[in-house]
């Protein structure tokens, strides 16, 4: 601020102190400092109101307020004009706490000279200066994330499909405002449905933007059938047009309402869970065959799952199964299997509330670490009386 004249306002009731500070930034300022005083907080804020302030020194015990309040008083008025707090001798711990709170900084009275309170007047504002402008960057930050976010969920589906003998739901919450999970439902002939599941590596704005072309690539693969051979056409695209580092798992299946089955292949995604008619719950076989994106030649392998009637089925994303607690626990598959199990009989939308409560009180305040997502399959009682069975991998 070379050149600059620097307007302090100085809120002290005490005459003496004011006077010695006054007198120490005149004889240190080289005439720089141009300093208002006021005996009273509400003095001090009608001067805030009129503008024009470029720091303010602060004594926390006034005739109309005390401690930090007076702080919290100051800041509401003038958020962008910095503070530097005068203590007693004995009060030097409400300094650090002031400056937790948000103050630039602490001075004790008594031990202080010109040269420290013009040196710790300069830097406070160079402080609030970065401060306002990274601030202002956050806000524009916060912006963009917020197109990501609405461009992501717009990419994806709007309603789940309404297939004969069947009930559908999907379920998607991002750990930040965007996220790297994506699920999508392909129409095939023979009204059949493609359901893909699917977690681009890490998490937030890259992250959705990965998965925004992971959808390209999926929606330009066409024949979406077989499985298996899918997922090894996407491996082969995805490795020519996402960063390498990257990698995408993924969980892809046909499922034929004809005849009640749903064939499935795996992409270094977690198995899926399937819980029985007679309530039997697990996660179904899958081989470890790699995630989309790192070998080229990866070949991929499919089961069959023959879903009987009442049979439900879920899809999801490992972001589940990983969230933490405070204590560092997983919520873990078989929690998960087991909230299935108890679960199954009643309608979609039950299971997909009392998955989400689960986790929710699993983590408690612990904030979640990675996206999740899942798709909910239920065959009704009309579907194929198939017999719940997995035929191996072919």
């Amino acid at each position: 601020m070379t050149g600059k004249s620097i307007s302090v306002l100085l809120i002290e009731d005490d005459p003496d102190d004011s006077l010695l500070i006054r007198e120490m930034l005149a004889e240190s300022g080289d005439g720089r400092f141009r300093v208002e005083a006021a005996q009273r907080l509400s003095e001090g804020l009608r001067r805030l109101d009129e503008g024009g302030v470029d720091v303010v020194l602060l004594d926390l015990g006034l005739p109309d307020s005390v401690g930090l309040e007076t702080l919290g008083a100051v800041q509401q008025r003038a958020p962008d004009v910095p503070v530097v707090v005068l203590t007693g001798l004995d009060d030097e711990a409400v300094g650090l706490h002031a400056m937790r709170e948000g103050a630039q900084d602490y001075l004790v009275k008594g031990q202080v000279d010109g040269e420290l309170l013009a040196r710790a007047a300069r830097y406070a504002i160079e402080r609030q200066r970065l401060e306002t402008h990274l601030k202002s960057a956050l806000r524009q930050l916060d912006r963009e994330f917020k197109t990501v976010a609405n461009v992501q969920v717009a990419l994806l589906p709007e309603r789940v499909p309404d297939v004969p003998g069947f009930d559908i739901l999907a379920h998607y919450r991002p750990a930040e405002r965007a996220g790297g999970d994506y699920f999508d439902f392909l129409p095939l002939p023979e009204g059949a449905w493609g359901v893909l599941v699917a977690d681009v590596s890490g998490h937030g704005a890259p992250a959705a933007v990965l998965m925004a072309m992971a959808r390209v690539l999926v929606h330009t693969s066409g024949l979406l059938r077989p499985p298996e051979e899918v997922l090894q056409r996407l491996n082969r695209r995805f490795i020519e047009h996402i960063p390498r580092g990257q990698f995408v798992t993924a969980c892809y299946g046909v499922l034929d309402a004809a005849d009640g089955t749903f064939r499935y292949s795996s992409a270094g995604h977690p198995p899926p869970l399937y819980v029985s008619p007679s309530g039997q719950a697990g996660p179904l076989p899958v081989e470890t065959d790699p995630a989309l994106g790192i070998l080229r030649q990866a070949r991929y392998s499919a089961s069959t799952l023959e879903l009987g009637p009442g049979g439900l089925l879920l899809i999801y994303t490992d972001g589940i199964i990983e969230a933490l607690n405070a204590a560092g626990e997983e919520f873990g598959e078989p929690r998960l299997a087991g909230l299935l199990r108890e679960h199954h009989t009643e309608e979609v939308e039950a299971v997909r509330d009392a998955i989400i409560a689960a986790v929710d009180a699993h983590r408690g305040q612990y904030p979640l670490g990675d996206d999740t997502t899942f798709v909910i399959i239920r065959a009704g009682h009309d579907a194929p009386a198939l017999g719940g069975r997995s035929r191996g991998p072919l």
